[in-house]
């Protein structure tokens, strides 16, 4: 299955916020949730949002609005969350450090297991 043209140029846009950030010095956010299925899945899940875990959500934000994505202005929209007009995509950054817990410590982390897709488009 093919992943939908708006997806992909979402993904784009991500993509590009994320170099911006990283070439100031700042992580690079996670995709996680729905679109993570979605670009796993190569689109056979889909998601309607994409959500994020930063520890940089003010200059993530700036780096989206710079691509297009507002905050709109709705009384139910989520002060976490832009959207992109055009491609009706919201997206969040629904916590800032991935799971970590006061009690885990490095080596409990390197039982961990987790992936990172290069796309390109």
């Amino acid at each position: 299955m093919a992943f939908r043209p708006e997806f992909v140029e979402a993904l784009s846009l991500f993509a590009t916020a994320v170099e911006r950030l990283t070439a100031k010095g700042h992580p690079a956010p996670v995709l996680v949730g729905g679109a993570a299925v979605e670009l796993y899945t190569a689109g056979q899940v889909v998601s309607g949002d994409f959500d994020f875990v930063s520890p940089v959500q003010t200059a993530f934000f700036e780096e989206l609005k710079a691509l297009g994505f507002e905050l709109p202005n709705k009384a139910d929209w989520l002060q976490h969350s832009l959207l992109h007009p055009e491609l009706l995509f919201g997206v969040q950054v629904v916590s800032k450090p991935l799971i970590r817990t006061e009690t885990e410590d490095d080596a409990s982390l390197e039982t961990l297991t987790s992936w990172v897709l290069e796309f390109e488009p």
